[in-house]
């Protein structure tokens, strides 16, 4: 009887030390990609310019966004629902003789928001405004450039409105980006 043997049959079977030692050889090279990837970004802002940022939480995250796009932040006292609205833009509320948008960030992160806002911040960039719901104002501070890290992977087409991440896990927001990522500023 002739035998036949299979192209699988020709390759050289690995011993199980080398396949241990390929394995550990791909979760190193996975882990350098995550080392670089996350790793301090010194060419950001080499000289270390501050920049002042507020502090605030909705949801279960916390959130910084630059004080020169910040107009104002005020009690929210109520706002008008929007039947049909997409849940990222939950309705109007009126501010200065103006109708601006209310805007959910926890709801377009799809972070879990358990608490109603008591805040709203007044976020304005090219004469445009909007305003962001907030349940907590936290602080203001000033923060290095240098020290502002990649946004998270994980937030996958959402990072579009981060710039990154400073503190302890507070995302900084891209405020130019809110007003232009349509699944973020839309309201229908």
């Amino acid at each position: 009887m002739l035998q036949t043997s299979s192209p699988s049959d020709e390759r050289p079977a690995l011993s199980e030390a080398e396949e241990a030692e390929a394995a550990l050889a791909n979760r190193l090279k996975i882990l350098q990609q995550r080392a670089t990837r996350y790793a301090r970004r010194e060419d950001l802002d080499e000289d270390g310019d501050l920049v002042r940022l507020l502090f605030f939480s909705h949801g279960s995250s916390d959130y910084a966004i630059p004080l020169d796009d910040l107009r104002e932040v005020r009690v929210l006292r109520g706002f008008c629902p929007i039947p049909g609205a997409r849940s990222t833009v939950p309705g109007i509320f009126y501010y200065r003789g103006e109708v601006l948008s209310l805007h959910d960030l926890a709801c377009y992160m799809g972070v879990a928001n358990e608490h109603a806002p008591n805040w709203v911040l007044i976020v304005e960039r090219d004469k445009q405004r909007l305003g962001l719901m907030a349940k907590d104002v936290i602080d203001v501070r000033e923060v290095s450039q240098a020290s502002v890290r990649p946004s998270p992977i994980t937030l996958g087409e959402r990072a579009v409105c981060v710039q990154g991440v400073v503190d302890k896990g507070t995302l900084l927001l891209r405020t130019e980006a809110l007003f232009s990522t349509p699944a973020f500023f839309k309201g229908l």
